[in-house]
Parts: C-alpha cells; structure tokens; sequence
C-alpha cells in the first residue's frame, strides 16, 4: 500500500479541470451543465479536508513492511482513557481526530501500555494493533475516529471513520475503512454519511461522502483501495449526486448519476481529466 495518505486524492487546489470543457460545453441539457458546474466549483476545495481526514486515517495502515510514516504537520496526544488525539492543520483549518481501540461487542481497550511508548502515530497505531491482534486472534477488532473540523469558514462535527483490523491470519492490518455512526455501541458501528460545510466558499458549498467500504488488504502489496465513495454536493442552489470507485488501479473514476462518463482522477499525478 501508499507510504502517503491511501486515500491520496487531492492535493486539489492544483487540480485542472479546463481540459474538461470542450466535451462539456457540447452538452445542452441546463440541469446536467448546472450539476457538472457544482462538481467543478465544490469538489476540489472540499475534498481537501477529506483528504486531510484520509491522512490521519492513512496512519492506521499496518504492513508487514513496517508502518506509516505521520503526515506533515501532524501533532497527537495519548490521552489518559487509552485514546489519542491527533490534530493536522490544512491552512487555517484544524482537522482533530479522537482515535479509540475497540474489542468484540464494541468493548472499549485502554491499550496505554503499548502504545505510549513508540514515537509516531503509525507505530502507536500499529502497536495497539498488534496488542488486539494477540487479544482477540480473528474475533472482531477495531480503531474508531471521531473527528471535528474547524476554522476557515470550514466546520464538520461529530464525523466518524472505523477501520476493521485484521484476523491472526492476517496479522494485523488494516483490511477495511468506513465512514460510520460516532457512537459505539455494541459493535463496528453501522455505515453513516460524513459531512463537510464551507460557509466561506463562492459559492459557499457542502459535501456529503459514504464508504460503506474500502478494501485494503485484498492481496500482498496491495497498493490502492477497492470500492465506492458515494459523494453528494450542494451549492445552496444544485445538487450532485456522484460515485467515485476504486479498482485497486490508480485511476478513480467519478461518475455523476444520469450521465454517461464524467471524470477520472489520477491517484498519483492528482489529476483530474473529463471522460464523457
């Protein structure tokens, strides 16, 4: 898997999208131009933030070769019920993760002991992993992080990710990364849309994403995720409603509903070109 964010979808404020317009501007119907002028104004500065909260979460990778290198920027704190906090700045905006270590039937770990010693988030992560992974052989196992987003006109509150941690077989990593509920309760919580508003945008614009689930660990080495983000985007005036799926190749395509085609975005060049 990506030593770098294994979501690494945007470092969109460079993304192009002109070459885009000759294919677009030959479409008529005013519904769908006004929905594609949504994704063009609302998706890039917004995913940025995701793509801030897939770092911290990009941390949770376990591999054989060793753990994930901590973002740039990226502070955390080992809190005194097990949890850690972990804070990244995106320019004026603060991305905090709260980040728990759960057993089977949503048992709460304070894995403290393992994890306070190593350096890194990753090797703390990593660490915690390993400790449930000898707890809990391949019993249900997993990390929970609530995270918040504030500053810049951007906001997002009571956001969750859950990463289901591997079996005994297959050691400790990471297989799987949802978007869920942020109570836990008596197990992996259920599937749940995440949220993300910037009042401070022209026009200002809300995105709404769900991972029912992203594979990981399919096969050795796996390098890029397999499944479907479902994203929906409003403007205050339209809204989109789009799919970006991942076949563990580094093109992910971006299809918004009731067109033919739409974009492909490039996972190593960040690059986002049409394909109607």
């Amino acid at each position: 898997m990506r030593s770098s964010s294994w979501l690494p979808l945007i470092a969109v404020a460079t993304l192009g999208l002109g070459s885009c317009d000759s294919k677009v501007s030959s479409l008529t119907d005013p519904n769908l131009l006004a929905r594609i002028e949504v994704i063009r104004d609302c998706f890039p500065s917004l995913w940025t933030f995701v793509d801030g909260v897939t770092d911290i979460a990009g941390t949770w990778k376990m591999t054989n070769g060793g753990t994930t290198p901590d973002p740039a920027g990226l502070t955390h704190t080992v809190n005194g019920d097990g949890s850690i906090t972990a804070t990244l700045l995106v320019g004026s905006t603060t991305i905090e993760m709260v980040i728990k270590f759960y057993g089977p039937g949503g048992a709460e770990q304070d894995l403290t002991s393992v994890i306070d010693p190593p350096t890194t988030l990753g090797d703390k992560i990593d660490a915690a992993a390993t400790e449930l992974r000898d707890l809990f052989a391949s019993d249900e196992k997993f990390i929970h992080g609530v995270y918040s987003i504030t500053g810049g006109g951007v906001s997002a509150t009571g956001e969750a990710l859950t990463g289901i941690i591997g079996g005994s077989l297959n050691q400790n990593e990471l297989e799987e990364l949802r978007s869920t509920l942020e109570l836990v309760t008596t197990g992996i919580p259920a599937v749940d849309p995440s949220t993300i508003m910037d009042s401070a945008s022209t026009p200002p614009c809300t995105l709404t994403f769900t991972i029912p689930g992203l594979i990981t660990d399919e096969e050795p080495g796996q390098e890029y995720p397999r499944g479907t983000i479902s994203i929906v985007i409003d403007d205050g005036t339209t809204t989109t409603n789009a799919t970006m799926v991942f076949d563990k190749t580094a093109i992910a395509k971006i299809t918004l509903e009731g067109l033919i085609g739409g974009f492909d975005l490039n996972l190593d060049t960040l690059m986002l070109t049409e394909s109607f």
